[in-house]
């Protein structure tokens, strides 16, 4: 089996740095990026389109599926880890925001998966639903999947099936920050020998045009 995570294409806070929540849509940007990608994807003989519900990605999804006809699916495992709510719709660069950032990072750093500032995901929790996405995969017959999901929870996925139910909030940071995920960057990871690898990472070739 083949998976294709495709991150969204960029949305309205993504280009005002804002943090996100459920219902930001695509900018006009990512509804373009997302066209380009279409054109691309159209070459590959995929089976099935899984998505995000959140707008920005069910966007992507059906601007793709415009292209491919395939059928969709939309899945809760997909969604992006559920951060703080005081932060959503608040610059990045917020002080206050920052601050709780820094808070969750720490906590993430002495591995303690279990703690939680407010009403976010816990690391425990968020590596849960990456590993019941990949088990859920890897009961699926079929050969080639398309997978519109988000940055970090993809970035999750990647730890989880490397590294497997032992990956800790430590090793989850070197995948956070040591692997960039843009705008409708395509990573592919394979099934074979009961095992899961990397085939490619963040491949942007279908935005070589745009500025």
């Amino acid at each position: 089996m083949l998976v294709y995570f495709v991150r969204h294409g960029e949305s309205e806070f993504n280009a005002q740095h804002l943090h996100q929540h459920p219902e930001v849509p695509l900018s006009e940007l990512g509804r373009t990026q997302a066209g380009f990608l279409a054109q691309r994807l159209a070459r590959v003989p995929l089976d099935v389109i899984l998505a995000s519900p959140y707008l920005r990605a069910k966007e992507t999804a059906l601007i793709i599926n415009e292209r491919l006809g395939k059928p969709i699916e939309y899945l809760d495992l997909l969604v992006e880890l559920k951060r703080p709510s005081e932060i959503e719709g608040r610059l990045s660069r917020d002080p206050e925001v920052e601050a709780v950032k820094n808070l969750i990072i720490e906590n993430y750093e002495k591995n303690d998966g279990a703690w939680r500032h407010s009403d976010e995901e816990t690391f425990d929790e968020f590596r849960g639903r990456a590993l019941e996405l990949l088990r859920l995969l890897e009961g699926r017959a079929e050969k080639r999947v398309l997978a519109v999901s988000h940055g970090a929870f993809i970035k999750m996925t990647l730890a989880a099936a490397l590294i497997g139910p032992a990956v800790a909030p430590r090793d989850f940071l070197q995948f956070y920050y040591g692997f960039k995920s843009s705008n409708t960057g395509v990573s592919v990871i394979e099934r074979k020998e009961n095992a899961w690898r990397v085939v490619t990472w963040n491949d942007l070739a279908h935005l070589d045009h745009l500025e």
